[in-house]
């Protein structure tokens, strides 16, 4: 061989190792809250949107080679987690042990980790609750009988279902309840009371920790009370029919309402997304209408009756959040 050109060979391999060896490359392993190692997570040298580098591998371990000509920070991101940025490279030790956080949204005051994930955050609310409030048929017992208006005025207890979506702090939902009772011991006149109740309620959440959230709420109810009343024998003369006129009355009412829902989150489950939650929500309501729109099966019915009600509700609900 050429002496020249060995010479140069030579060279030339002491100036590659000589750069390899000093490039300084970064290990180290990355895990959850949980200390799990996360698999797939970027490593990128520059603080960036790029998510090219390296990923760690299946027991959260990396290593990366740091360039010299690049900025000294190194951005680690993953899907649903906020980005952890390591400012300057040349002032941690090795091998490096990064936690990753779950992105969630930002407190009253705080900032988020990473806006981008945060700024499309749906989910959804199913209840199951217990509302109650005070209802007065007295003015109408001239006309219904007093055996009637003392089984419709008092507690008005309904079970009810709702459905909620969110956004952010925000909540719009919809709702139904029922309830129905009847009159026991009464000998010839079976009387049956039955209310049916839709709701429409918007929130905000002005406090949402990991055990205590705060809504305020505003909404719109609508009530149908049914009364009815027909013969205790499930068999009758024709004429006894004809005779008594078998009662069936529905008085439909309107509310606006302002509360205070106050829910409790028991126990943090396996999976974060999704959680169940107790709670109580009470307020004030006000009467849209109040003469009651007032039917038969087949006519409107005219009245200057009013129903009175006393100006409270109350709530007690069980909760399956879904964010």
């Amino acid at each position: 061989m050429n002496p020249l050109k060995a010479v140069l060979s030579v060279v030339l391999i002491m100036v590659f190792c000589g750069q390899l060896f000093s490039q300084k490359v970064l290990i180290g392993t990355v895990y959850n809250k949980k200390k799990e190692p996360i698999a797939g997570v970027s490593v990128s040298q520059g603080n960036n949107n790029s998510y090219f580098g390296v990923l760690s591998d299946i027991d959260g371990e990396f290593a990366l080679r740091v360039k010299e000509k690049e900025k000294k920070s190194i951005t680690f991101r993953f899907l649903g987690c906020v980005a952890v940025v390591i400012s300057d490279i040349d002032t941690i030790s090795h091998p490096l042990t990064i936690i990753m956080k779950d992105d969630s949204l930002p407190s009253f005051g705080g900032k988020s980790g990473n806006p981008s994930f945060n700024h499309h955050h749906f989910g959804f609310i199913t209840t199951m609750a217990v509302e109650g409030m005070f209802i007065d048929f007295r003015q109408f017992e001239y006309l219904l009988g007093g055996y009637n208006t003392s089984h419709m005025s008092g507690q008005d207890a309904s079970f009810n279902f709702e459905f909620a979506g969110t956004y952010k702090r925000f909540m719009a939902g919809i709702g139904m309840g029922f309830a129905s009772s009847d009159i026991p011991d009464n000998d010839s006149l079976k009387v049956e009371f039955k209310t049916m109740q839709y709701n429409l309620d918007f929130g905000f959440k002005v406090l949402n920790s990991k055990r205590l959230a705060i809504s305020p709420l505003i909404g719109l109810k609508w009530k149908r009370y049914r009364l009815i009343n027909s013969d205790a024998d499930r068999k009758i003369p024709l004429a006894t029919y004809i005779s008594d006129k078998d009662l069936d009355i529905r008085f439909h009412q309107a509310y606006t309402s302002v509360g205070l829902r106050i829910e409790y989150k028991p126990k943090k489950q396996d999976i974060e997304s999704a959680y169940w939650s107790v709670g109580a929500e009470g307020g004030f309501i006000l009467p849209l209408n109040k003469v009651p729109w007032t039917y038969s099966r087949k006519n409107r019915l005219l009245t200057d009756k009013e129903l009175r009600i006393d100006t409270y509700f109350f709530r007690f609900f069980i909760a399956i959040n879904i964010d």
